[in-house]
Formats: structure tokens, sequence, C-alpha cells
């Protein structure tokens, strides 16, 4: 019977294992999927207006999926590097 016991916790052990796995994957995934927009955006408003500003990089680096999209899609129409932020 203590066998038992020992097999189960092993088995939800491993599943726990597996499932907090998963999560650090995922995790890893969306960090490393922001870093790929950042780096898009800053290359965009390089084209677009030149050097990127120290500010403006830490505000990239801050900026969490929703506001990287919404800088994402300001930079499309801004006339000036101002008006990506506001």
């Amino acid at each position: 019977i203590a066998y038992a016991g020992l097999k189960e916790e092993r088995a939800e052990a491993r599943a726990k294992g597996r499932e907090e796995g998963r999560a650090e994957g995922r995790e890893e995934g969306r960090q490393e999927g922001l870093e790929i927009v950042r780096k898009t955006i800053k290359a965009q408003w390089a084209a677009r207006f030149g050097k990127v500003s120290k500010t403006a990089i830490a505000r990239l680096n801050k900026a969490d999926a929703a506001t990287l999209e919404r800088i994402a899609h300001r930079l499309i129409t801004a006339k000036k590097p101002a008006d990506v932020f506001g």
C-alpha cells in the first residue's frame, strides 16, 4: 500500500513539474515576442525619424504588450517622434 501511495506522489510531482515547465515556456515565449516587437519598433522608428533617443528606448523597454501595440500603430502616422507616445 505504501508503494502505491509513493507511485501516486511521483506521478503527481511529474505532472506538476510538466505544468510548471509549460508555464515557464509560455512566459519565455511571451518575453521573446515582446523583445521582437520592441526591436521592430526601434528599427521602424530609426528608419522614419533617425536615431532613437535614450528616453524612447527606456519607454519601449518598460512597455507591456498593449502599449507596444499602440506605439506601433501610432508610429505609422506620426509626423514627429513625440507623436508616437502622444
